[in-house]
């Protein structure tokens, strides 16, 4: 497909992608968000489309599959006692809540890049994703009983940089 031809149809692709996310359930900012990441993936993939049958479906898959990872993403979690998104913005606040927020996520990411990487996979699966010991286990290729202890020895040592930083 040409440059030309993608630019045509974008506009249409576009519209079927925020319908498809507002059918699954997103709010239109966040609808609005799948649909502009639909239309990147498109465009990284416009030399191939021909190739796909329906396009329309292609859309539509991509922005239902887009929409659910949204979906399955925790909303909010508590570092340091302050309510923030999992991405570490503030989900709603003053400046100096903001501002507050953002330092507390980003010793947060300081303290789990301290830990072992399997330690950092289990702990942010389970405390940000909120994600089972098993299913951990299934995607890390782990036992049950092994995600609970990295978990345990993650805990520890994010307790203990905790313990340090207040002394």
């Amino acid at each position: 497909m040409t440059e030309k031809e993608f630019i045509h149809i974008v506009p249409q692709m576009r519209s079927m992608a925020i319908a498809s996310a507002r059918r699954v359930g997103l709010d239109a900012d966040s609808a609005e968000d799948v649909a502009q990441e639909v239309s990147v993936r498109l465009w990284q993939m416009h030399e191939e489309l021909e190739r796909y049958g329906s396009l329309t479906a292609l859309v539509r898959l991509m922005a239902r599959r887009l929409s659910l990872n949204i979906l399955a993403r925790p909303q909010c979690i508590s570092v340091d006692g302050v309510l923030q998104a999992a991405d570490g913005m503030v989900v709603s606040g003053t400046p100096a809540e903001e501002l507050e927020c953002k330092e507390a996520w980003e010793r947060f990411c300081g303290r789990m890049a301290t830990l072992p990487s399997t330690q950092q996979a289990v702990f942010y699966m389970r405390q940000v994703e909120r994600r089972g010991h098993e299913e951990i286990g299934r995607l890390l290729g782990i036992e049950p009983t092994s995600v609970s202890t990295l978990l345990a020895r993650a805990r520890k040592k994010m307790f203990e940089q905790l313990d340090i930083r207040r002394s």
